[in-house]
């Protein structure tokens, strides 16, 4: 009986290792039981909307496993075989309240243990990681910014930032942006912020009290290093006008264009970039970073505005399989195009790669790409401030052919780093790695090279100092472009 499951000791109390108050003295936290119903709603999105869900028993169980590492209590065995016996869903919520409230009621008196949000944030985050696919937990704040950047909307003061001798730092300042024109420079310290000292102040503390809605203010007081001289300015927020899109430095070599994210704006920044070669045919490299899995719309324009009609490829659900297909306009049609892909590369780019050498628009140069096709979709959990992104579809060729992998073999060598300019002035480091991964899914190149990664300076505590592009790194460039080998 249902009944004697909810008694049973693996799941009630963790019998074989301790003895129990009477049940009448167990005080039950109003707060646990918030939060395994929290929990409980995070597990049922997960069950409705990812692509290829466990059983809500095994999620269930991930989740008692978890909460028990968190507290350091061993789960007994048999745990699985009795949760996997409930067949109802209410009698198996019960039974995760009842476990949760344990757990915390024999933890009381540890002063190690981490507050409750912390917990579910950590369960949670470890719930959604054992799930096939790139899934992420987010706050709804971080997943409006971005849906922000998506859209090429992102509202702010435009700056990037590091911590420089416990004070925050602007690292870059996006030119016309809200803080450029306010006179931020480049490497200014961040002493104050609406009159609060910054010493010492967490980056993610310095990156919320600069954001706000637009037409907000914020005051701050700047000074570069080394100098005295204390400039107090006051920025209005607004739209920053970033660009994904980069062209590097040609320096005699073809023509390099670095796709950092896809975007709304994706397309027009390839338009402009076209309308610079007037009248010319030569070679074009493209470069797409990953950038996420939740960008199908945006890549499904990309796809369109490369080729020259011709069938983009197919996105499969758990209700079914949708067709793309390209019209007959394309960018860059008087160009030929190399595709630089590498082992890391997945998801939408993934997917626009095997479109273009499907129709044979461009040819594919790096190393196999990841065989992870997948696309996300954010999804709110009621009564709750997460967001939840979780695989809800999985890309393939137009032909029906997988793209996705079932076997890795990884390799254990590690990158080394050189670095490139873009032709803007932003400096890019390129970490060559050389890859010899084994999977039997992705795009094999039509030619193989070692691989490369461009990395700009977009992640606040990423960045660091990096000097200008030697003859070294130029002719370094130019081998993997065409096909050499990687120098020591």
């Amino acid at each position: 009986m249902v009944k004697n499951q909810l008694q049973c000791p693996c799941l009630v109390l963790l019998a074989a290792t301790c003895v129990f108050a009477d049940e009448d003295a167990i005080s039950v936290s109003h707060e646990t039981d918030a939060s395994a119903a929290r929990l409980m709603a995070a597990v049922r999105v997960i069950e409705r909307e990812h692509y290829d869900p466990p059983p809500r028993q095994e999620l269930v169980h991930r989740l008692m496993r978890r909460l028990a590492a968190r507290f350091n209590i061993p789960v007994p065995p048999g745990l699985g075989r009795e949760l996997s016996a409930i067949t109802d869903d209410t009698k198996l919520e019960e039974a995760f309240a009842e476990f949760y409230r344990d757990l915390m009621e024999r933890s009381s008196s540890n002063p190690d243990i981490p507050s409750l949000p912390a917990v579910e944030k950590t369960v949670l985050r470890d719930l959604v990681n054992s799930l096939p696919g790139p899934n992420v937990v987010r706050t709804r704040k971080q997943h409006v910014v971005d849906q922000q950047f998506a859209n090429n909307q992102y509202v702010g003061t435009g700056v990037s930032l590091m911590i420089f001798e416990e004070l925050p730092q602007i690292g870059s300042v996006v030119e016309n942006g809200p803080a450029h024109k306010a006179g931020a420079k480049d490497r200014d310290l961040i002493l104050e912020i609406d009159g609060e000292g910054t010493k010492g102040m967490r980056i993610e503390d310095v990156v919320d009290r600069l954001r706000g809605p637009a037409g907000s203010a914020v005051t701050v007081k700047l000074e570069q290093p080394n100098s005295y001289e204390v400039r107090e300015l006051t920025i209005t927020r607004g739209v920053v006008p970033l660009r994904h899109t980069r062209l590097l430095d040609r320096r005699d070599g073809p023509m390099v264009i670095v796709i950092e994210k896809l975007t709304a704006a994706t397309v027009q920044e390839l338009r402009e970039i076209e309308e610079q070669l007037g009248d010319s045919s030569e070679e074009v490299v493209l470069h797409i970073n990953s950038g996420g899995a939740s960008d199908l719309h945006h890549a499904v324009l990309l796809a369109d505005a490369l080729l020259d009609g011709g069938e983009i490829g197919r996105a499969r659900t758990t209700s079914g399989v949708r067709e793309f297909t390209a019209s007959r306009d394309c960018l860059f049609r008087d160009h030929p195009i190399k595709m630089q892909v590498w082992g890391y590369t997945s998801g939408p780019a993934e997917w626009i790669v095997a479109a273009l050498q499907d129709n044979g628009r461009a040819t594919i140069v790096g190393q196999r790409t990841a065989g992870q096709p997948f696309v996300t979709e954010a999804y709110e959990v009621p009564g709750t401030d997460w967001v939840l992104e979780l695989t809800y579809r999985v890309l393939e060729r137009a032909d029906g052919r997988r793209l996705l992998r079932t076997r890795t073999r990884p390799s254990p060598e590690k990158p080394h780093a050189v670095m490139l300019r873009s032709s803007d002035g932003r400096k890019a480091p390129v970490f060559v790695q050389n890859r010899s991964d084994d999977h039997d899914g992705g795009v094999v190149p039509d030619e193989t090279v070692p691989a490369v990664v461009l990395e700009y300076e977009q992640a606040p505590t990423q960045i660091s100092p990096i000097e200008p592009p030697t003859e070294g790194v130029k002719s370094l460039r130019e081998q993997l472009l065409r096909g050499g080998s990687t120098p020591e």
